[in-house]
């Protein structure tokens, strides 16, 4: 009997410390748990984490982007959804002139396209940099070409080279037109960062990477063949975005390439290859240790961007509003030294309170998930990754069971991903 009691108080006392909560009211501290008894534990989890279903989880109240809406635009002789790059409006009255014949030139599948303004190599090789990696509906657009110039080496036309035939072209795009059609159906009314999540979920799904299959630099091998490198996988994104008036631009940097998304009144990096984790060929779990998030989270390999981008501007990225994360209510802010009220706990115990409240959903949902934790400051980090198998073994004694437990390496990112299954 005094084992069994030394047992209870002990996982009474556990529970008792694990109700830290970020942002409790003084009605609604550790204190109040206790007063108010064992049978208000699951008021705690709905106070950390909430009850949510899937689309609540992927919508949280903090979500205030605006609404989108299918933006109705055909292939021609015009960019497809130019009004949403962050670059092709700005181009100088010449530049755009070139940019156009060379645009339709390629629609055409032209062999070689006179430009009207003679210009330098330099200047053809920016042309052609945005063509290829602006313009995502060029699935047919190489990322090689050649160069034919005047007596004064200024070029004036330029031969591409076409990776398929206008047939296979056509084809593609008829595939791809039909999937943005559906999303255009689907996703319109909902707000810019359901939107582009719904997008960025569907390409990490059905996208394996691939840097050998004849459509892997293209959004069709993204969207449609389910095989694609960095390249493909963010011209995919970007063709998505902006058919719902998403603004946003492919961008490269030492040989990868991700995307730069405007969701709500800010910018963000946005990296579908990244965030695909494959072992082996099997699907690990969508950790979105890359989804919105500012460049202060990003390492310096890829990163920074090329050239082209210092040269031409890069859109500042600070913000974690609209982080997947933060959204879902999955985000520990670091202490306040200025704040002298304890309710909340210290950023340790409100991520061990958070760890608690998203296993015991796990346990109750099916024994078997994916704990997800994002830190801002890297000391917090460093703490709840030393302390969580303590938080873990805590819990499977006070339910008496056993756990497989498999953790996931985000520390460049401070998110703590571990994977439970419970037995």
């Amino acid at each position: 009997m005094k084992r069994l009691f030394h047992f209870l108080s002990l996982s009474f006392i556990f529970m008792l410390s694990s109700m830290a909560v970020c942002g409790c009211v003084p009605a609604q501290t550790p204190l109040y748990y206790f007063h108010a008894g064992l049978s208000t534990y699951h008021e705690l989890l709905d106070d950390v984490l909430g009850k949510r279903s899937e689309v609540d989880l992927f919508s949280s109240a903090a979500d205030s982007s605006a609404p989108v809406s299918s933006v109705t635009e055909t292939i021609s002789c015009a960019p497809l959804y130019a009004d949403y790059s962050y670059y092709l409006p700005s181009l100088a009255d010449d530049e755009a002139a070139n940019f156009q014949a060379l645009y339709t030139g390629i629609q055409g599948f032209q062999s070689t396209i006179s430009l009207p303004v003679a210009v330098s190599s330099d200047n053809v090789s920016d042309l052609m940099h945005l063509l290829t990696n602006e313009c995502p509906e060029l699935m047919q657009l190489s990322s090689r070409w050649v160069e034919h110039s005047n007596l004064l080496g200024l070029v004036v036309s330029v031969s591409p080279e076409y990776t398929i035939s206008k047939e296979t072209f056509d084809a593609q795009t008829a595939a791809v037109n039909t999937l943005i059609q559906s999303w255009q159906t689907t996703l319109s009314g909902q707000s810019a960062y359901q939107a582009e999540l719904t997008i960025y979920n569907y390409i990490i799904e059905n996208c394996v990477y691939s840097t050998q299959t004849d459509n892997c630099q293209s959004a069709y091998g993204a969207l449609i063949d389910g095989q694609a490198k960095c390249d493909g996988r963010a011209k995919a994104l970007v063709w998505g975005l902006r058919s719902l008036g998403i603004k946003s631009s492919v961008i490269t940097g030492n040989t990868h390439a991700w995307v730069i998304a405007h969701i709500g009144d800010y910018d963000y990096n946005v990296d579908p290859t990244y965030d695909d984790n494959e072992n082996d060929g099997i699907q690990q779990p969508l950790c979105y240790a890359y989804f919105n998030i500012p460049e202060s989270a990003i390492s310096s390999d890829p990163y920074p961007a090329d050239d082209f981008y210092q040269r031409r501007g890069y859109p500042s990225t600070v913000r974690w509003d609209f982080n997947f994360h933060v959204q879902a209510g999955l985000w520990i802010y670091a202490d306040d030294p200025s704040s002298s009220d304890p309710a909340s706990g210290t950023a340790l115990d409100r991520a061990r309170a958070l760890f608690v409240a998203q296993a015991e959903s796990i346990w109750e949902g099916g024994g078997e998930g994916l704990v997800m934790i994002r830190f801002e400051n890297a000391s917090d980090y460093a703490d709840a990754a030393a302390s969580y198998n303590d938080w873990i073994q805590s819990f499977i004694n006070m339910h008496a069971a056993g756990c497989n437990i498999v953790n996931y390496d985000f520390s460049n990112q401070q998110l703590l991903a571990v994977r439970l299954s419970f037995y």
